[in-house]
């Protein structure tokens, strides 16, 4: 009898590594692609279902006034959020420097996955992060979504649900302009 206890907790610390964003521990690309494509081989199990595309804004902001360490503070409280969503089923990765990826799955009916999605969007312009005790700011994110539709690829969806988000913070953007107008 061989004991391969050793060898599986090596294989599984390369996967983790390979698989999972060490700043966020949520997974980064790879491990979401992989994720996602064992889901989509089911599509009947995934039920409702949405990808959420996130982007940190005002990550650069806090990286040049405070520093990169509360600039990974920043990233990890908005991975926090993300990574406990859901009332169902969801995967949480960060694909790239401040983008996110949520996709919520396995809920039984639309109006469940859309309240949903309605939460994370009053928490983008309605919350605040501690990044020390010295320090709290506004978390803010623009996001678009896509929501599951026979057809389409994991990839196709991810597309969508990135160019809303752009939208949505051209949008941002420009409502933020207005206010500054407004206030002078």
């Amino acid at each position: 009898v061989i004991d391969v206890t050793e060898e599986l907790v090596k294989r599984r610390k390369i996967e983790t590594e390979r698989d999972v964003d060490l700043l966020t521990g949520l997974y980064n690309r790879r491990g979401m692609e992989t994720q996602m494509s064992l889901l989509f081989r089911e599509p009947e199990k995934m039920r409702y279902a949405a990808i959420v595309m996130i982007d940190a804004d005002g990550l650069k902001g806090i990286n040049d006034t405070y520093g990169h360490e509360m600039g990974d503070a920043y990233l990890k409280k908005i991975g926090g959020v993300i990574n406990n969503f859901g009332i169902q089923s969801s995967l949480s990765a960060r694909i790239g420097g401040d983008e996110f990826v949520l996709f919520l799955y396995d809920y039984a009916a639309e109006d469940e996955l859309t309240n949903t999605i309605r939460t994370i969007e009053y928490i983008q312009g309605h919350s605040t992060a501690r990044l020390d005790e010295n320090l709290t700011v506004s978390l803010r994110f623009p996001m678009g979504y896509c929501m599951l539709d026979e057809g389409l690829s994991y990839e196709e969806m991810l597309k969508i649900a990135d160019e809303r988000m752009y939208e949505n913070k051209r949008q941002r953007k420009a409502e933020e302009a207005r206010k500054a107008e407004t206030a002078t």
